[in-house]
């Protein structure tokens, strides 16, 4: 046991405010109350559980509510009622040991924040108790049930309530901390948003197995690191990260940040704009109460139960929530999670899927900062230029963008072009409504035709896409050396995953030979768990192009991945079942599959939910017959690929088929082609394939046994 200072007090407090990750309540008040029980004469003992009884009884005081600012009208709202002089806190506690009839020798705070932490120190110090250094979260929380408590089942009650006008209760059952979070969350409604809290009071013997244990110390070592660091002008968020194991996230301005108040929580975003080495890139911050979630490039990136911990660079303070402000500088870190809460049990109470978001939980220090993303990013930039195009000094490279295009990747790959030594060309059109022919309103045809007429190389990173486009059909046409590759919405992941991972050389051997056995067929038959079964004839006049990382050649290329088959003009019967990513108009998948009848290479009946009548509908209002008609499909072979929406990864997730829909060129389907204004594709997951009656395929998994012995994910 050990008596603390104010010094002991302030560097404790401060810790508590980083590790609230925005909640937690306000640090100034909790100076305030501190301070007030100084100034009475008051002392503040740390106690570990071994200084305690095994049957000394122990409380958890905290409040409760939202911690945004209360409006003109909720103001005036209680303007009535009247607030008693002594605290809510210390009536609250009078309140429970009166119905006990018992005294409670000792307080718990029950997260880790500048103001609720505060709050147990001033009840235990306004009341001669003594403080528990544990608390049953290791940081801040938004609800009553994201506790170490509700993990090892410790009752909450009895529990008190008080508000701040002296209005109280007593609770001696809830149904679970859920339910206890419900009750209390209404109560705190309507007193002020905020009410006083104390529960789960059971004895020494108990709790001590039930909390996170020394975490007042370890906040003290937190904010210790923080304050020495910052009174010595130095790196104040390094010296955070290094005291409590994590790592620096993001940097930059604050672009957004709006809020709501809502059944009790603040809910909010902070946007922010990264600068240095985060330029180029936007971080979003979402929380409630506290920072919960965070998405670097829209992609989910640090979350519960790790610690996202936002600073104010202006300020050079820990920022709360909601008080972020547009223009403000800012620096985020991720600190770990407690052991606690990364079992099964901890993620399913305070995991990302526990507030509503389907996303995984990766622990932030495993994950990839910036700065490694940036270079993984350069070296697959690198890998497409030197190994995929084998681009040459002196040559031209043209990136075609649009509004919607991502930077990061448009400029690392010109930086490559340029390493090479070849000659980097980027034209940004405004993003088009529509793709392929469909876009020509919107293009510069004249221009972007001349353009691409005349370069050694054309990759596409427009959001919607310019193949089959005019500018496309005139380039390919005029232009012999051309060496273009379609890759539509590409972002760093993307690019990584994709092209930077994928050992390309094992990867094209045995794509080599799977589209060799498919030249050779005359049959085709595919089918899916999810009802494909459709078969055709293999025109061998038709194009059986293998895009396996080979761009070398003039020809039109796809990404790594993908062998795409043009059927026999109207030989393709039977049902085609799009269970992945339709694309367009939807970009990502059906809400139920979407069941295609063929006969004679013709869409005969679209069938399922919603989105197919959609579909159907956008298919015929182009009022062209040409829409209507299969044009080719894909096996796909991308290891890195995933279902994103992004049809030029979708259509490459390893053992789905991807059908398109409407257009074919000339070079796919010589000598003419398939008319159509537009073109539209459908992905089948998990299929099966038949070539002259020979299985390669089962569900997705290779079984053919020479290509079993080539398949690169299986090595």
């Amino acid at each position: 046991m050990r008596e603390l200072d104010r010094n002991d007090i302030r560097n404790i407090l401060y810790g508590c405010t980083i590790l609230g990750t925005g909640g937690g309540g306000s640090l100034e008040e909790g100076f305030q109350m501190i301070d007030e029980a100084f100034a009475a004469g008051k002392h503040f003992r740390l106690a570990e559980f071994s200084d305690l009884d095994p049957d000394a009884l122990i409380g958890t005081p905290y409040a409760c509510g939202a911690i945004s600012p209360l409006t003109e009208e909720e103001i005036q709202k209680y303007a009535r009622l009247k607030e008693p002089e002594e605290s809510m806190y210390l009536l609250n506690l009078r309140q429970l040991e009166s119905f006990l009839g018992k005294e409670i020798t000792a307080v718990l705070s029950t997260e880790l924040g500048g103001g609720n932490t505060a709050t147990a120190f001033y009840v235990a110090a306004m009341t001669d108790r003594l403080i528990v250094d544990g608390d049953p979260a290791g940081r801040s929380v938004p609800a009553l049930q994201h506790s170490t408590y509700y993990l090892n089942d410790i009752p909450m009650c009895p529990m008190a309530v008080m508000n701040e006008f002296g209005e109280g209760a007593v609770f001696t059952n809830v149904f679970d901390d859920e339910r206890g979070e419900d009750l209390v969350r209404a109560l705190a409604v309507v007193s002020r948003n905020t009410i006083a809290v104390m529960d789960h009071v059971n004895t020494a013997a108990v709790l001590k197995n039930g909390v996170i244990n020394g975490a007042i110390s370890h906040a003290e070592k937190i904010g210790k690191a923080f304050l020495e660091a910052k009174e010595a002008g130095g790196d104040f968020v390094q010296a955070v990260a290094e005291a409590g194991g994590g790592r620096k996230m993001f940097a930059g301005t604050v672009v957004e940040s709006e809020f709501e108040t809502r059944d009790g929580y603040t809910f909010g975003h902070t946007v922010i704009e990264g600068s240095g080495n985060c330029a180029g890139h936007m971080l979003k911050l979402w929380y409630q109460n506290e920072n919960i979630i965070s998405w670097l490039d829209g992609e989910p990136w640090a979350t519960v139960p790790d610690l996202i911990c936002l600073f104010n660079m202006d300020d050079k303070m820990p920022q709360l929530n909601p008080y972020a402000v547009v223009g403000e500088k800012a620096e985020v870190l991720a600190l770990p999670a407690p052991k606690e809460w990364t079992t099964e049990r901890g993620l399913e109470v305070f995991g990302p899927r526990s507030f509503g978001y389907d996303i995984d939980y990766r622990p932030f220090c495993e994950q990839e900062t910036v700065a490694d993303r940036k270079t993984e990013l350069q070296n697959a930039a690198e890998k497409l230029i030197r190994e995929i195009f084998a681009v040459k000094p002196g040559e031209t490279v043209t990136i075609t963008t649009d509004y919607e295009s991502n930077w990061n990747v448009t400029r690392a790959v010109a930086d490559a072009v340029q390493a090479s030594g070849a000659i980097p060309m980027i034209i940004q059109c405004p993003t088009p409504r529509s793709v392929g022919k469909a876009a020509d309103p919107d293009l510069p045809v004249d221009a972007l035709s001349a353009a691409l007429s005349s370069t050694d190389v054309w990759i596409e990173f427009n959001h919607q896409w310019l193949l089959y486009s005019t500018p496309f059909e005139r380039a390919a046409a005029a232009n012999k050396k051309l060496r273009y590759m379609c890759l539509v919405d590409f972002n760093e992941d993307l690019l990584i995953r994709t092209v930077g991972h994928v050992e390309t050389q094992k990867l094209q051997t045995f794509m080599r030979r799977v589209a060799e056995m498919t030249r050779s067929a005359s049959q085709m038959r595919v089918t899916t768990p999810a009802g494909t079964e459709v078969s055709f004839e293999i025109d061998p006049v038709h194009y059986v192009a293998c895009d396996c990382g080979d761009a070398s050649s003039p020809s039109v290329h796809m990404l790594t991945g993908q062998i795409n088959v043009v059927p026999r003009f109207g030989s393709i019967q039977g049902t085609i079942v799009f269970d992945g990513c339709v694309t367009p108009p939807f970009a990502r998948v059906p809400d139920t599959p979407i069941r295609l009848t063929v006969r004679d290479g013709v869409i005969q009946k679209i069938e399922g939910g919603g989105d197919a009548e959609v579909y159907e509908a956008y298919l015929r209002d182009f009022h062209d017959p040409g829409m209507l008609k299969m044009a080719h499909i894909s096996y796909g072979f991308n290891p890195g690929a995933k279902l994103t929406g992004n049809i030029v990864e979708d259509e490459r997730v390893w053992g789905a088929t991807e059908w398109g829909i409407g257009y074919v060129s000339d070079v796919d389907a010589p000598p003419s082609g398939q008319e159509a204004v537009s073109h539209s594709d459908g992905i089948c997951l998990n299929s099966s394939v038949w070539l002259d009656g020979r299985c390669i395929m089962r569900e997705g998994v290779i079984v053919d046994p020479e290509l079993k012995a080539l398949d690169p994910t299986q090595s």
